[in-house]
C-alpha cells in the first residue's frame, strides 16, 4: 500500500471504525480536499484499495441531502464468543495489588475518552479540520465556541472552507476556534450567501475565460485557482455553491 492509498484508507476507517461502524458514505470531492490528494490519485487508490479488499464498495447514495459512495471496511477481526466459561479460570494463584497511580490514569484516560466518544460526527469532522488548518489540538473552551454559537446547523463542509479561507489571509498565527466563529455565523446570513455566491460566479468566470482554449488545463487546476483566487479576495469557497454554478 503505497502512502496516497493509506491515506485514503485511514480516513475511510476514521468514518467508520472510528465512529463504531463498519460502513460509511463519502463524496469524492470531500474526499480529495481532506485526503490532500489529486482527483486521479483518489480515484487509483480507492481502485486500489478494492483490489486489496481492504475496502468493499456497498451502494453509491444519490439524493438530495446525501450525495457520495458507501464503502464498507473489512477488518479481518471475527470476535468469536467464549462456548465454554468452565475453561476458562479466573484464579491463577497470584494475588493483584492494586496502584492508585495506574487506577488514577485510567479514570483520567477513561474521562477523555468517553469524551470524545461522545461527539457528534458533525464536531468530529469540524475538529479534524480545524487541527489539520490550524496544527492546535482541540480544546474545552473550543467545544464551547462550537456549542454556544450552534455551528452543528452549518454544514461541516462550509464550517471547513471557511476555517481554510480565514486562516489562507491571515498573517497571524490562530490560537483558538473562536477566531472563525464569527465568520461561520456571518455566512448564515442569507444577505452574506448571496454576495458570496456572485463574487464566486466571478471569479470563476474570470478565471475561466483566462484559460479559454488551454489544452492541458484539468478541472483540478481550476479548482486549485479558484481556491487561491477566493483565499486572496476574502470569499469563501463552497463546495456545493462552486458544483451549482459549475454544472
Amino acid at each position: 500500500m503505497d502512502p496516497s492509498e493509506a491515506v485514503v484508507f485511514l480516513r475511510l476507517y476514521r468514518l467508520s471504525i472510528g465512529f463504531n461502524q463498519t460502513t460509511c458514505t463519502v463524496g469524492i470531492t470531500g474526499l480529495i480536499r481532506v485526503c490532500n490528494v489529486s482527483e486521479s490519485t483518489c480515484r487509483r487508490a480507492l481502485r486500489r484499495l478494492l483490489e486489496l479488499q481492504l475496502i468493499r464498495q456497498v451502494e453509491v447514495v444519490n439524493t438530495r441531502e446525501v450525495k457520495g459512495t458507501t464503502y464498507q471496511i473489512n477488518t479481518g477481526i471475527n470476535l468469536t464468543p467464549v462456548s465454554n466459561l468452565r475453561r476458562c479460570h479466573s484464579d491463577t494463584g497470584v494475588k493483584l495489588t492494586p496502584d492508585k497511580d495506574d487506577d488514577d490514569d485510567l479514570k483520567h484516560n477513561n474521562h477523555h475518552q468517553s469524551a470524545a466518544d461522545d461527539d457528534s460526527p458533525h464536531l468530529q469532522e469540524v475538529k479534524t479540520a480545524y487541527c489539520q488548518i490550524t496544527g492546535n489540538p482541540w480544546l474545552s473552551s473550543d467545544t464551547e465556541a462550537y456549542t454556544e454559537n450552534a455551528i452543528h446547523r452549518i454544514p461541516a463542509s462550509k464550517a471547513t472552507a471557511t476555517m481554510q479561507a480565514v486562516k489562507q489571509r491571515s498573517g497571524a498565527r490562530i490560537n483558538s476556534f473562536n477566531y472563525f466563529v464569527k465568520e461561520m455565523v456571518a455566512s448564515q446570513d442569507p444577505r452574506n450567501g448571496q454576495q458570496q455566491k456572485r463574487a464566486l460566479t466571478k471569479i470563476m468566470k474570470r478565471i475561466r475565460d483566462l484559460h479559454v482554449g488551454a489544452h492541458d488545463y484539468s478541472m483540478v487546476d481550476f479548482v486549485d485557482d479558484v481556491k487561491r483566487a477566493c483565499a486572496r479576495e476574502d470569499v469563501v469557497f463552497d463546495n456545493d455553491v462552486f458544483n451549482l454554478l459549475n454544472s
